[in-house]
């Protein structure tokens, strides 16, 4: 936030949680987005039935051996009760995490069959509520806490969404709980967001950040437009995709390039959150040396 109130242009890279316990992988694949230029990384929440080190675990372990980056904590309400969300965000507050990302999220599917076993006692609205009142020195309940916490506290926008309206009426209803910043999934629109902004009314003082994602070939274009909810792939960008055939992926790049080309010569957008599908650190460094150039 220090960095956005200077006017700074902001490259956050999301670092997902790795699988099987490999935490050490991951403490120096932060570090060497930190020499990239990279101001902080994203932990999303699980995404994956595998056996995974818990976010809140990893953005605590880059929070302290990754000196000068932060550890963006995203944060899903599906999966824990509200008394489990306020110990984990107690915790990591008291090891050195102070950025949260409020999410309601999904659990993610187990074989061929949807896992509806979520808890939810809070949606992200709820939760930016909870973080409010942690930084105001009182829990959920009232009750008053040793000290207050001084969370920085973000939630995501997303000009994609299936219901454009509802949408909007959840931007407004994040802003009026006290969000700090927004940021989006993987976007392809950048005018779309842009509109969003206008439509929301998203003061200047809230910051937003754009999701940018390289896509790998023609097939990953078009699993993201029909497969993954939330996510739209305009039909310009597709035929792009399609047209590139075995150059794909470099074409994919170029798009990416061009989405942060455009978010920063525009003005209304503050940041990047970088993503790579496949977890490829080396994508990352790309996209983070272009944000730079």
């Amino acid at each position: 936030m220090e960095r956005l109130g200077r006017g700074e242009f902001v490259a956050i890279a999301e670092l997902a949680p790795p699988a099987g316990g490999a935490a050490d992988q991951a403490a120096e694949d932060a570090a060497l987005l930190k020499a990239e230029g990279c101001e902080a990384v994203l932990i999303p929440p699980p995404s994956s039935p595998r056996a995974q080190v818990s976010p809140a675990s990893l953005a605590v372990l880059v929070q302290q051996r990754v000196e000068g980056t932060e550890a963006v904590l995203a944060v899903a309400t599906w999966e824990k009760s509200v008394m489990a969300l306020q110990a984990d965000l107690l915790g990591a507050y008291a090891f050195g995490v102070r950025h949260v990302v409020c999410r309601t999220g999904t659990p993610p599917l187990l074989g061929d069959y949807p896992n509806t076993g979520g808890i939810w006692d809070v949606d992200s609205v709820e939760l930016i509520h909870l973080l409010r009142g942690l930084n105001e020195g009182h829990d959920r309940h009232g009750i008053a806490l040793a000290q207050p916490t001084s969370f920085v506290i973000g939630a995501r926008i997303n000009p994609s969404a299936e219901d454009v309206e509802r949408e909007i009426a959840d931007a407004r209803r994040k802003i009026a709980a006290g969000v700090d910043f927004l940021i989006t999934p993987p976007l392809f629109d950048v005018e779309a967001l842009e509109r969003l902004i206008d439509a929301v009314g998203v003061p200047q003082t809230v910051p937003v950040l754009l999701g940018v994602m390289p896509l790998r070939d023609f097939n990953h274009a078009e699993y993201l437009q029909h497969e993954v909810p939330g996510v739209s792939v305009p039909e310009p960008v597709l035929d792009r995709m399609w047209a590139a055939r075995g150059s794909a992926a470099a074409v994919g790049r170029e798009i990416a390039a061009e989405l942060i080309r455009r978010a920063k010569e525009g003005g209304r957008i503050r940041g990047v959150v970088l993503s790579s599908a496949s977890g490829s650190i080396d994508e990352l460094v790309a996209l983070l040396r272009e944000v730079s150039s």
